[in-house]
Parts: C-alpha cells; structure tokens; sequence
C-alpha cells in the first residue's frame, strides 16, 4: 500500500494512531515519548496542561513538528489549572485532584462534583493549550474519565466549542490471543475485564454525544488491556488485530519506572514499553500488514493525507527507510 494514499479512496486501508498518553506529566515520559516518536512508531501524543513539564514539552512539540498532538483533559492526580480555590468540589485538602478514577467517578455520580467547576477547569486546560500555538487535533483525558455518564456531553461540547475534530472512544473489543502478560496474577487480568466492560458501556453511551456533536472518533481502539504493560509481545499482537478503517493504539513509553512518586502506584513498565515501539520487529510488522501510521491531524479536515503539512506519512516513510537500511547493513 501507498504509505500516502488518501484512505477515502481505499475503504479496506489500515490507518493507525499510535498515540502516547501523558505528554508533560514528567520529564522521564515525556523523553520516552519523544524517543518513540523520532526511532519508534508513535505519531501522537496528548500534552497534560496542567503537568509538572508542560513548558518543557510544549518546547519540545515545537520542535518536533511531525508528531501530531492532543488534548489530555486531567481530573485525578495533579493539580488543576485553574486556583484550588476556583474549584473546591474538584480538590482535596492539598488543593490536588483526588487520586484516581474511582474517587472521582464515586464523587461525581452522586453529585458532589459540581458541573459548572468541571466546565471552567476543563475550559481553562483546553485555553492554555490552545494558547501555545500548537495544532490540538484531537482529545481524550486521564483514566478515561471523560466518558462518564454526563462528563460525556461537557466533553463533546468543550470540543465542539473549541474546534477539536477527535475525541477518543475508548471502546475495545476482545481479541484473539489475550491481552499480553500478566505480571501481577489472574486478579488483574480479571480487574481489567470488568473495567473493559464498563468503560465499554460508557463509551457506547458517549458516542451518541460525539455523533450529535458532530465530533469524529477512531473505528477501533487497542491497549486498555495492555495498558502500562506493552511489551513487544502484546505489541505485536495488537498490530495483528489492526483491522481496515482507521485505529487507535493507547501507550506510554518513558524512561525509567515512574520518577514520581504517586505515579509508581500504577505499576506501569515505561522503559519496556518504549523498548517495544522502537523495535526493529515491531517496525518490520507494520510493513508487513500494510499498516499506515497516522496523525488525526492528518485526518481532521476531510482532506488527503498527503496534503497536510508535516504529516505523519512522513513518520510512515522514515519507518520504511529505516527497516530498508537496517536490513541491508552488514
């Protein structure tokens, strides 16, 4: 296949966002990121606005014009954009988010967060990423949180609002061959399947919020289930499912294992991450099956591919010529 096809033209094609979360959370991820980027397969990330590095990788994604960049809309686990004060219903004590999804979505469903705090926080993080100049051509959030049960519509109207074409659905099908190692026993892989399923469920829910919104998602979604653990393995068993239409692959490549100390509770592999989506192996696959790694700002237009300035068919291209060289060195 034409690593620069217009995919309009070719219904059966494999388009894929390999797409890294987290970008300016830490100095470690976001270096992980850019490693994957410029020697692996990632095309996309999406910056944390209100990330400890976020300057530094807002400079770095000025310098880095071929990876495509989103919106990480953040609820749990940092501190917002806006002052604690602004947002009481939103923070603890220490004028921090709560910790994690579940806090949150306890809190939230039975109306302890109030509605108009989450429309101004999340407002302000999307202004202050649109503020930098950067092109943020799609959105999605930490932990998935942004398809919760009337989260859903705030973030399809704040995307609409403010001219962000994709918004992440993170709905993933099973697939043959199970979801990649597991380090930590049956118990997790059981967890993950069940938080599968209701992510699955809200984001069915979600999805009519995009459609009446006009907003636009990918057809497939991969790496909840391998999420913080995506080794080469899973990796390549991911790229084996990639199906025609257009992909999104969820990742987080870094350095190191979690500088942060409240970022060790996930028990996330970055290094081996980034290991596997700078594989030669992994590179070699995407050619085999004909897989185009994309950018949504590619995409975000309705226009071809290869008319959009520093698209990521170049990322595709790089990859090729690399396998090409790599294979012919003594």
């Amino acid at each position: 296949m034409n690593p620069r096809q217009d995919p309009k033209s070719n219904p059966s094609a494999r388009l894929l966002v390999v797409h890294a979360d987290d970008f300016g959370l830490s100095a470690d991820i976001d270096a992980g990121i850019l490693c994957a980027h410029r020697e692996g397969i990632v095309t996309s990330a999406s910056l944390v606005a209100g990330g400890a590095t976020f300057a530094a990788a807002v400079a770095a994604a000025r310098d880095t014009p071929t990876l495509d960049l989103g919106a990480h809309l953040t609820l749990v686990g940092e501190r917002p954009v806006l002052d604690p004060r602004l947002v009481p219903s939103l923070v603890g004590p220490d004028g921090h988010f709560h910790r994690h999804a579940n806090g949150f979505a306890a809190r939230f469903l039975t109306g302890r967060i109030a509605m108009a705090e989450l429309r101004a926080e999340l407002a302000s993080q999307l202004e202050r990423l649109l503020a930098t100049g950067l092109p943020i051509s799609h959105l999605d959030s930490h932990q998935h949180l942004h398809v919760l049960p009337g989260l859903s519509r705030l973030t399809a109207e704040l995307a609409r609002d403010h001219g962000i074409s994709f918004v992440r659905l993170p709905r993933e099908r099973r697939r043959p061959g199970g979801t990649g190692p597991d380090r930590a026993g049956p118990d997790r892989g059981r967890l993950r399947r069940l938080q599968r399923a209701a992510l699955s469920g809200c984001s069915a829910w979600a999805r009519r919020h995009w459609l009446h919104h006009d907003r636009r998602h990918a057809d497939a979604f991969h790496g909840f289930m391998e999420g913080g653990d995506l080794d080469r393995a899973a990796l390549l068993r991911v790229l084996d499912a990639v199906g025609p239409g257009l992909s999104e692959l969820m990742c987080h490549p870094g350095l190191g294992e979690a500088p942060l100390a409240h970022h060790v509770g996930w028990g996330y592999r970055w290094r081996a991450e980034l290991e596997a989506l700078t594989d030669e192996r992994v590179r070699q696959r995407v050619l085999e099956r004909g897989i185009r790694l994309v950018g949504y700002g590619e995409l975000r237009d309705e226009r071809a591919p290869d008319s959009a300035p520093g698209n990521s068919s170049d990322h595709a291209t790089r990859i090729s010529r690399s396998s090409r060289s790599d294979h012919s060195a003594p």
